[in-house]
């Protein structure tokens, strides 16, 4: 009886053992899953997160970049930088013609090499008569390709040169005539200048009269023929 009772003692203690074990396994076999799933729906809801944020973020950015290029377009001629210039109406001179330069007409445009820069290929002078009168002489000078095709760069163009002309830093004031621009010096040394597609062209006028407007636009008007 004693043998009986000690071997169900012994096999009490090894079922309620293994009952422990089997029971650890499994906890600790749905506690890894869980973690696992836990660690799963983490990774999960990072990377959604991530997408979802960097989505928006993009749009917003598109969005933006979009918004400003629009925001920098403005309505058409708002960008022109010579919007501000006043436009005058000159009375054209009736009989403007050209001949052959002389020594002086020459020596009237010396001070434009100078003043160039080395941008200018070539050049043509004549003199310049109203009415049969002697009035000055206009010059017509070739600037390198592609230069001109900026407003900017022919004002600034024009008023280097025309400065270098009439010897004083006062700049010229520019006008808008016959849907011509022009730069048209101050005091008494009288010089024109404007472009024509890639020609600068220049008047000098060695006489109080006419008045330089009109002949500026007189020779605009009537081409020299270069």
């Amino acid at each position: 009886m004693n043998q009986v009772s000690a071997r169900m003692a012994v096999l009490g203690a090894l079922l309620v053992t293994c009952s422990v074990i089997s029971a650890c396994s499994s906890s600790g076999t749905s506690n890894a899953a869980g973690t696992g799933s836990s660690a799963a729906r983490a990774t999960s809801g990072t990377a959604s997160a991530s997408h979802s944020t960097a989505g928006p973020a993009a749009t917003r950015g598109a969005g933006g970049a979009t918004a400003g290029a629009a925001g920098t377009k403005r309505p058409g001629g708002t960008n022109d930088p010579r919007r501000s210039i006043p436009t005058i109406s000159p009375r054209t001179l009736a009989t403007v013609t050209y001949g052959s330069a002389s020594s002086a007409d020459r020596a009237g445009f010396a001070a434009v090499a100078k003043a160039s820069g080395g941008l200018l290929t070539s050049s043509s002078v004549r003199t310049l008569q109203v009415s049969g009168e002697d009035v000055g002489a206009v010059a017509s000078y070739a600037v390198k390709p592609g230069l001109a095709a900026s407003p900017t760069f022919q004002d600034q163009y024009v008023v280097q040169l025309v400065t270098a002309l009439v010897g004083h830093a006062t700049p010229p004031r520019f006008v808008r005539a016959g849907g011509q621009v022009m730069a048209l010096s101050p005091g008494p040394a009288a010089v024109a200048g404007w472009f024509e597609g890639d020609h600068v062209v220049l008047v000098y006028r060695r006489t109080t009269s006419p008045d330089l407007a009109a002949l500026a636009l007189s020779v605009h008007d009537t081409p020299t023929g270069r």
